[in-house]
């Protein structure tokens, strides 16, 4: 493996560990943390929403949870990495969201499955999210057995 494929490598899974991290943030209501993942102009776009800049964004979080306790669960899963020069990389990953209205067990939850994608910056020897976008491929809802 070359010095270059090596490298590549590398940053390939500090991206992958920001993605990691975006989900557990996610899912713990950690919207402080979860926005300096992003670059203080970042956007995000969504079906539900458009936020650019890290107040924007984690307002936008904050107003998905406001009329009820919500449990999340967010995963990633078939990474692509395509980099566009030494700080900057295009990622695109399939994402699964299940959702409910707490207390846990939940009686139903809702599933969304859908594309991100994203372009990172290495800022300050840190990927972080400059343009995140996701496409919702499908939606609905599961009924637990009781």
């Amino acid at each position: 493996m070359s010095e270059h494929s090596l490298r590549n490598a590398q940053e390939q899974m500090r991206i992958a560990n920001v993605l990691t991290e975006f989900c557990r943030l996610i899912d713990a209501e950690d919207f402080d943390a979860a926005v300096l993942l992003f670059e203080a102009e970042a956007a995000i776009t969504t079906p539900m929403f458009k936020a650019v800049g890290r107040q924007g964004i984690k307002d936008k979080l904050l107003a998905g949870r406001a009329h009820e306790k919500l449990v999340t669960r967010h995963s990633w899963s078939n990474l692509a990495v395509t980099f566009l020069g030494d700080a900057e990389a295009k990622v695109v990953s399939h994402v699964t969201t299940y959702s409910g209205v707490a207390p846990a067990p939940l009686e139903k939850m809702n599933i969304m499955v859908g594309v991100a994608e994203d372009i990172m910056r290495l800022t300050e020897g840190e990927w972080l999210f400059a343009d995140r976008r996701l496409n919702v491929l499908a939606r609905g809802q599961i009924a637990m057995a009781a």
